[in-house]
C-alpha cells in the first residue's frame, strides 16, 4: 500500500464521481459467493485482529492488560500524522479537529489541512446538532483507531469541489472473547521465550568438571557452594552431587572462583530451573496476595527512591515506615520489589539513619520475599559486621551473630532462606 498523499490525491479524486455530502448510501461490498452482503464490520474484523497480533510482542503489560479489556488505542500507541494516512491502514488518529458539518451518514471535519469524513460514528446528528448548531465547532478532541478508505470528491455547498478521506471507527468491533484468546496465546509466546532465555542463562553455570586425577569427569551444572564443596547438578541425570573443591582439577577449581559469585547468589534458581520445578519466584509469586491499585502505586514509586541517592534520609526514613505499615495486609511482596527493599537495607548508611529503621525491619521478618532477597544479597554488603547482625536479629525475630568469613555468610544465607 503506498502513502496516500494529499496533492496526489486531490488529483486521482478530481476525475471521481462527485457525491453530495449528507447524501450517500450505506458501505458494503458482495461477498463473493453472492449470498449476502457483506457489513464493514464483517470486511475489517479479521483485519483488526491481524494488526493487534502483529502490535502485541512490542506492548507492556498493562497495555496488554488494556487490550484484554477491549481497549483497541492500547495496542497502537502511537497515532499516524493524518497527512501520512494509507488507504486501507489500521491507524491511531489523534489531535484537535474542526468539525465542519455534521450528517446522518457522518461528520465532515478536518485536522491540520487534511479532510475525513468519519463514518460509523456513535454522534446522533439531530442531537449534535441541537446542543452546538449548525456551524463549524472548532478544537474538538479525536483519538481512536481508524479503518483508512480512500480519497473521495464531494461538492460543497457553495458548489465548490472538495476532498475527505473516509475513516470508520474500529474500537468494539472485535468481541472481547477474541482479543483476551489473542493476550492468552501472546503470553504464553512470551513465557516460553522467557524460559529459552533462561535455560540459555543457565548453561552458563554449565561445565565439564575433571577430578585432579583425570579419570572422572561430569557434565554438570554448578548450583551451590560452600567453603569445602561444590553442589554439581549431572546434566545426564539431574542428580544432585556434592564434589570436594579440592578433588577438582586445578583447572576446575579456578572456574569455581571466577564464577563463585553467581553461584553462590542464584545456584538455587538453576537447580530448580534445570530440574523443571517452578523456580522459588514463581512459587512465591503466586503466593503473594494481588496488591490493590494504590497499594502497588505506592510501592512502585517509593521503593525506587530509597535507592536514589538524591533522597533525603527523612524521606527515606518516612518511606520505611510507610512500607512497613503494610506488612499487616501484605502477605508478600513481589520479588523485584523484596530486591529492591533489600538492597536498600543492606547498602551503607550513617548510622543515625540505621538506627532509626531498626524498629520497622522486624515488620519486614514477616515477608518471605524480603528474607529470600536478603540472603542472595550477602556479597558485597556495605554494612559494619555489627549493623548487619542487628538487621538480620530484626528479621529473623531473634538475636543472631554473624560468623566470620565465607562460613559465617553462607550459614547465615541458610537461615533466612529456612526461617519461617
Amino acid at each position: 500500500m503506498l502513502i496516500v498523499d494529499i496533492r496526489q490525491a486531490i488529483e486521482r479524486a478530481k476525475s471521481a464521481e462527485l457525491v453530495a455530502f449528507g447524501k450517500r448510501g450505506p458501505t458494503t461490498a458482495p461477498v463473493d459467493e453472492g449470498t449476502r452482503e457483506l457489513t464493514v464490520e464483517d470486511i475489517v474484523l479479521e483485519r483488526i485482529i491481524a494488526a493487534v497480533k502483529a502490535a502485541l510482542p512490542s506492548l507492556q503489560s498493562n497495555a496488554l492488560r488494556q487490550v484484554a479489556q477491549g481497549d483497541i488505542n492500547a495496542a497502537f500507541p502511537k497515532s499516524t500524522d493524518p497527512s501520512d494516512v494509507e488507504t486501507g491502514q489500521l491507524a491511531r488518529i489523534r489531535g484537535r479537529a474542526t468539525f465542519i458539518q455534521v450528517a446522518e451518514d457522518g461528520i465532515l471535519l478536518k485536522m491540520d489541512s487534511t479532510k475525513f469524513l468519519l463514518i460509523g460514528s456513535a454522534v446522533n446528528a439531530a442531537e449534535f446538532r441541537a446542543k452546538y448548531g449548525d456551524g463549524v465547532i472548532p478544537d474538538v478532541p479525536l483519538d481512536g483507531i481508524y479503518l483508512i478508505g480512500a480519497p473521495k470528491a464531494y461538492e460543497t455547498v457553495a458548489g465548490r469541489t472538495s476532498y475527505y478521506i473516509s475513516i470508520m471507527p474500529v474500537g468494539g468491533i472485535v468481541p472481547k472473547t477474541r482479543l483476551q484468546a489473542m493476550i492468552s496465546d501472546e503470553a504464553e509466546r512470551r513465557e516460553r521465550l522467557d524460559r529459552e532465555r533462561e535455560l540459555e542463562y543457565a548453561n552458563t553455570y554449565r561445565h565439564t568438571f575433571v577430578d585432579s586425577t583425570g579419570a572422572y569427569k561430569v557434565d554438570a551444572y554448578a548450583v551451590g557452594l560452600s567453603p569445602d564443596c561444590v553442589d554439581l547438578l549431572r546434566a545426564d541425570t539431574l542428580k544432585l552431587v556434592q564434589m570436594p573443591l579440592n578433588r577438582l582439577s586445578r583447572a576446575d577449581q579456578e572456574w569455581i572462583e571466577k564464577h563463585q559469585v553467581k553461584i553462590r547468589n542464584r545456584g538455587y534458581e538453576i537447580r530448580e530451573l534445570v530440574s523443571g520445578i517452578p523456580t522459588r519466584n514463581e512459587v512465591e509469586s503466586r503466593e503473594t496476595a494481588t496488591l490493590d491499585p494504590t497499594t502497588l502505586r505506592m510501592l512502585n514509586e517509593r521503593l525506587p527512591m530509597l535507592l536514589d541517592p538524591r533522597t533525603s534520609p527523612v524521606a527515606r526514613f518516612g518511606f520505611v515506615e510507610s512500607i512497613a505499615g503494610l506488612t499487616d495486609r501484605v502477605d508478600d511482596l513481589a520479588p523485584d520489589q523484596a530486591a529492591a527493599l533489600a538492597t536498600y537495607l543492606l547498602a551503607k548508611k550513617r548510622i543515625e539513619e540505621h538506627r532509626a529503621i531498626l524498629p520497622h525491619i522486624e515488620a519486614f521478618g514477616k515477608w518471605k520475599q524480603v528474607r529470600l532477597a536478603v540472603a542472595d544479597q550477602l556479597e558485597g554488603v556495605g554494612l559494619s559486621r555489627e549493623q548487619l547482625q542487628e538487621i538480620v536479629s530484626k528479621l529473623l525475630g531473634r538475636e543472631y551473630v554473624v560468623g566470620a568469613g565465607d562460613t559465617g555468610r553462607e550459614a547465615l544465607r541458610v537461615e533466612l532462606r529456612g526461617h519461617q
